[in-house]
Parts: C-alpha cells; sequence; structure tokens
C-alpha cells in the first residue's frame, strides 16, 4: 500500500512500514510538514496514498467534503506509543481493513479498537456508517530485563 504519514507522527513511521514493503513517505520528506489539512488531502489524492495521522481534523474534512478519499487511517492514543509501536499496530491491522483502504474509508485504530467508516460519509447512505471489528494486537515488544537479584536499584 502506498502511505502518506503525517507531521505529528514520527518519521521512523514510514520507515517501519517501508520495511515491511509498503510505499510509505513522511509529509517531510514531501515538503508539507507546514501544510494545512486541506493541501495534504489533496497531496494524498493527487499521488493516491492513504494518510497516516493522528489528527481527528482530517476525518472530519473528509465527512464536511462528502469526498470518496483518500483514505485515512486515524491512530487513537497514538501519544502513548513509541512509532514502532504506532507503526506495528498499523502493520497488524491492515491485512483486516486493506480492501476498505482501497475502495476509500477512514480507519481508526487504537489498543483495543478497531473502526472502519466508509467514504464518503453521507448521512443518507444505506450502508451502515460504522463497521466495528475486533481489532489485532501488534506484536509484543520484549520488556529490558531486570537487575542482577532483581531489585531496583544497586546497592
Amino acid at each position: 500500500m502506498r502511505f502518506l504519514v503525517d507531521a505529528n507522527l514520527s518519521p521512523r513511521v514510514p520507515g517501519r512500514l517501508s520495511s515491511a514493503e509498503h510505499d510509505a513517505i513522511h509529509v517531510h520528506g514531501e515538503g508539507l510538514l507546514t501544510a494545512d489539512d486541506r493541501s495534504i488531502l489533496r497531496h494524498a489524492a493527487i499521488t493516491k496514498r492513504t494518510i497516516v495521522s493522528a489528527d481527528a481534523d482530517f476525518a472530519t474534512l473528509l465527512a464536511v467534503m462528502d469526498h470518496g478519499g483518500p483514505s485515512l487511517i486515524l491512530l487513537r492514543s497514538a501519544d502513548r506509543l513509541a512509532p514502532d509501536q504506532q507503526a506495528d499496530l498499523i502493520l497488524a491491522n491492515l491485512d483486516t481493513v486493506a480492501a476498505d483502504l482501497e475502495s476509500g474509508a477512514v480507519v481508526t485504530i487504537g489498543r483495543g479498537h478497531l473502526r472502519v467508516r466508509t467514504l464518503p460519509m453521507r448521512k443518507d447512505s444505506r450502508q451502515p456508517a460504522t463497521d466495528s471489528r475486533p481489532p489485532a494486537a501488534p506484536p509484543r515488544q520484549p520488556r529490558p530485563s531486570s537487575p542482577k537479584g532483581g531489585g531496583c536499584c544497586p546497592t
């Protein structure tokens, strides 16, 4: 898949997605670091990329503008996750939502939360507005081992 990662996420996120064989770039590399959300939406639509962000304003703009794309992955509580964990959470759920993203969707992912809204988000649509699915958990990262003797502090 093709991703455009927003400025509110680390440039390490597209690096991790790229290492999983996706075409992922950061807004900084596209000269969009200080661009407004509409410019980023426009760029993603033109370049056929899914936006990855922690900024809910993108979902609001897509709803108000009544557009069928670009798709959006919205990370909830992203500030509580390290960049590698953010990318792992996306990768762990990507197979489940790939078809939705290809056809136009806002996918909200958080630990214990996965929601898909098809685009455009029309109130008069006969399709259900939301589709909640159980999320996949990213692989657990090993915890650092405790000091010798199991204590917290050297004596």
